[in-house]
């Protein structure tokens, strides 16, 4: 089974990933607040924008090059809203939605591959999110895989039944796929809750790990904030 897991480089033990999840959850969310505030035309700001987030890359440990092809990955769709905005506003727009895009996506890259998902899902429970979405969130990322695994297993199977056929019959056997799909989805969901009201579920997963606060959490706390507040400053003058 291909689950190309977003948090494969939270094991490593960089200043970053010590961190506690809860103080990057909320230093993350303030950069993204800061991004999209900040007026389009405030070129210096976003470059600062770029270099504070680099510098947490940089702190992370995590190879550049994964960084950049996964945040890559909106830049088709901000280009599509941007150039059709071109043509009715200034350049300046066209930027502000790049810009903002690709920022905010960088930093979600680097809260999501420095924390494990479970860790992350348990600092956002802590800092207020309901429990049912993060429990939501929780299933989705432990089954998605699962399930693109078995539309690729089906895929296969209607390849070879096809023989390269096309039309009619593709849209039949794509319909036979997308029911099949959901009946073994909603079966497969059936089985898992049942084992787990057997094994003692009562609405919330429990975890061994404790949140602590330590000195170097309030140093990056300030340091960021900071660096935020200082460009903030900078682009309002």
């Amino acid at each position: 089974m291909n689950s190309p897991s977003i948090d494969r480089f939270s094991h490593l033990d960089s200043p970053i990933n010590r961190l506690d999840p809860r103080v990057k959850t909320l230093c993350i969310l303030a950069f993204v607040l800061a991004v999209v505030l900040t007026p389009p035309d405030r070129y210096a700001a976003f470059f600062l924008y770029v270099v504070l987030i680099f510098s947490v890359i940089f702190l992370s440990e995590m190879p550049l090059s994964f960084v950049l092809k996964r945040s890559l990955i909106i830049v088709p769709f901000a280009l599509m809203i941007g150039l059709f905005n071109l043509f009715f506003r200034p350049f300046s727009v066209f930027f502000n939605i790049l810009a903002k895009s690709w920022l905010s996506v960088l930093a979600l890259i680097v809260l999501s591959g420095t924390t494990d998902f479970p860790t992350l899902l348990k600092a956002l429970e802590s800092l207020g999110v309901p429990k049912l979405l993060t429990t939501i969130l929780s299933f989705m990322y432990r089954y998605i895989f699962t399930l693109i695994d078995q539309v690729a297993k089906l895929e296969r199977a209607r390849v070879a039944r096809s023989y390269g056929r096309r039309g009619l019959i593709q849209l039949r056997a794509a319909g036979n796929i997308l029911g099949s799909l959901f009946i073994n989805t909603f079966e497969r969901g059936e089985r898992i809750y049942q084992a787990m009201l057997a094994r003692g579920y009562h609405g919330h997963a429990h975890t061994t790990r404790r949140f602590t606060l330590t000195r170097a959490d309030a140093a990056f706390a300030a340091y960021f904030t900071t660096a935020l507040a200082a460009i903030g400053w900078q682009a309002i003058r």
